[in-house]
């Protein structure tokens, strides 16, 4: 029974990220009273956590690094609403750390999909992927945010199942080629790359020449595209850096500021540039301070709890980076150059659309790099 509710959490996991994209805002946003589907799905998926404590928490390997991140969030949060930060925007702002602590759940709900589905069950989610990715182009609401993501995870688990062939890598060029950002564009030609790269070395230079011909085609088409267009580019440095600033000033980077705050406040020194850029008729500047973040997961981190949540967020992705190249395991690196672009680039830890793909990688990526004594093979 508790084998099947892990099973369940992965099932769900992989289809609302598909369903994301296919129908993007008209999707994630529906809500069952005051809880959209994210959050009961977070919900449900904590529910577990009450069956199987034992075996999902303890002996969980960074068990130590996301309680200590949760309590110091939680430090942050109680003073944020202490101070008057409005609570609404306090808790939406904590919805990542949430989702880290989430970790050692996903993993388990992998492993149990793992085991469940197998190479053919994989095999057809890649199928589901692409199809998604290619229904998200004909319709008006798509979002292709986190398209790349859902095609690395199931892509990922085929390899680690056994799979062999060049399908899944196929899929995850054409999640890249079309997803419109290009950063997004960049992981999947990394996942690529990596693969090749430590999985076949023979082949490497072979597909290194498509990889760069691939790019040198659709580079053209990106640089003019909205998203780096010169007004882009400039408002994410003027963001970036004032955030720096801000922070720096405050706690010389030790120290956030806390949750429920304006991302983009009159302190920062390009305000009324920054704000301008995203300012629309549909919702007035103040609800956009508060919930337009940085585009960059890292920085995000560091706006709300310094630079010890940053250490923090950082140790748990490149410590299984570090041994996935002990192993030349060339699908977990790529799975860390997915989950680190994404999050360099976006918005990709506070969005559930994006968080619960990405964090399924992530959870995906601990789960290949465990003590090579756990009954889980990444060749």
């Amino acid at each position: 029974m508790i084998h099947s509710i892990g099973v369940v959490i992965a099932f769900f996991g992989v289809l609302y990220s598909i369903l994301a994209v296919i129908f993007g805002t008209g999707f994630y946003r529906i809500s069952f009273s005051i809880f959209t589907f994210s959050e009961l799905y977070i919900v449900f998926s904590m529910l577990i956590v009450f069956f199987k404590f034992k075996d999902i928490y303890i002996g969980f390997v960074y068990l130590k690094s996301i309680v200590f991140l949760l309590f110091l969030s939680l430090i942050y949060f109680v003073y944020s609403i202490f101070f008057s930060h409005p609570i609404y925007f306090a808790v939406r702002q904590f919805i990542f750390v949430i989702y880290v602590f989430m970790l050692p759940v996903f993993c388990y709900a992998i492993s149990k999909a793992l085991s469940a589905w197998g190479t053919e069950g994989f095999k057809r989610w890649v199928w589901v992927s692409l199809l998604a990715s290619a229904f998200s182009l004909f319709l008006v609401q798509g979002n292709r945010d986190g398209v790349v993501l859902i095609a690395v995870l199931v892509s990922a688990c085929y390899y680690y199942s056994g799979g062999v062939g060049v399908f899944p890598l196929f899929s995850v060029l054409v999640a890249g080629a079309i997803s419109g950002h290009a950063g997004h564009l960049v992981a999947s030609l990394a996942f690529v790359g990596s693969f090749y790269l430590f999985k076949k070395p023979s082949l490497f230079v072979i597909v290194t020449p498509f990889l760069l011909a691939g790019a040198v085609l659709v580079i053209p088409t990106l640089l003019g595209s909205d998203a780096l267009t010169d007004a882009n580019a400039s408002w994410r440095y003027n963001y970036w850096s004032d955030v720096f600033e801000l922070v720096f000033s405050n706690g010389y980077g030790f120290f956030g500021e806390g949750f429920g705050i304006e991302y983009i406040n009159p302190d920062l020194t390009h305000y009324w540039d920054i704000i301008g850029q995203i300012s629309n008729q549909k919702y007035d500047d103040v609800y956009r301070s508060y919930t337009t973040p940085t585009h960059n997961s890292f920085l995000n981190v560091f706006y709300h709890i310094g630079g010890v949540g940053v250490f923090l967020m950082f140790y748990l992705l490149f410590k299984p980076l570090w041994i996935a190249f002990r192993r030349l395991d060339g699908v977990s690196v790529g799975v860390f150059f997915v989950i680190f672009l994404h999050m360099m680039s976006h918005n990709a830890i506070e969005l559930p659309y994006m968080a619960i793909p990405l964090f399924l990688c992530w959870s995906l990526l601990i789960l290949a790099t465990r003590k090579s004594d756990e009954n889980f093979s990444c060749s």
